[in-house]
């Protein structure tokens, strides 16, 4: 059996698996978004319905000013993506309405176009604050696999060796 992990082409087909409920999603020349996916600045990819916030690709969004701030933090040295999220921030905030906190704008075309540069330089790729994974929400196999092997100064050997005396492929046939 093929285990695939993250993103798999074969000439025009498409694999993606999420890392957090380990479902795989599949198709003739797929994007991550058409397999309702999404990949954070760390390449762990997910179901947009496993992440906690959903898919941000809306300036409406309730978290989009915090997605902002999140990748002006993850791209410090990006001087563009620095001046485009500082210059979304100033429309935001100056137009917040406070007794909502909802973002009240009457022309959000500059805004719009704003967000989407950003959303294409960084190829889609979400701040980590917003992947479940890297906060902790979910864990992934591979690393928990690499956690315990850590923590417990465990080599793969050991563990290969651990396995084949116990014959665990026939007791997980039982």
């Amino acid at each position: 059996m093929k285990i695939r992990r993250g993103f798999v082409s074969n000439s025009s087909s498409s694999s993606y698996t999420c890392l957090v409920c380990g479902d795989n999603e599949s198709g003739y020349d797929m994007s991550l978004y058409e397999a309702e996916m999404m990949s954070c600045s760390c390449g762990h990819v997910y179901h947009i319905s496993c992440g906690k916030h959903g898919l941000v690709t809306s300036i409406n969004h309730p978290q989009f000013l915090e997605m902002i701030r999140a990748y002006r933090e993850e791209n410090k040295e990006w001087k563009e993506v620095q001046e485009r999220c500082q210059r979304i921030e100033e429309i935001c905030t100056s137009h917040l309405v406070t007794e909502t906190g909802d973002i009240d704008i009457g022309d959000t075309e500059e805004l719009q176009e704003l967000f989407d540069y950003i959303q294409d330089e960084l190829r889609g790729e979400y701040p980590r604050k917003f992947c479940p994974i890297c906060t902790y929400q979910s864990l992934s196999d591979e690393d928990a696999l690499e956690y315990l092997m850590t923590a417990y100064d465990l080599k793969r050997e050991t563990i290969l060796k651990a396995i084949k005396s116990e014959d665990y492929y026939k007791t997980q046939q039982l």
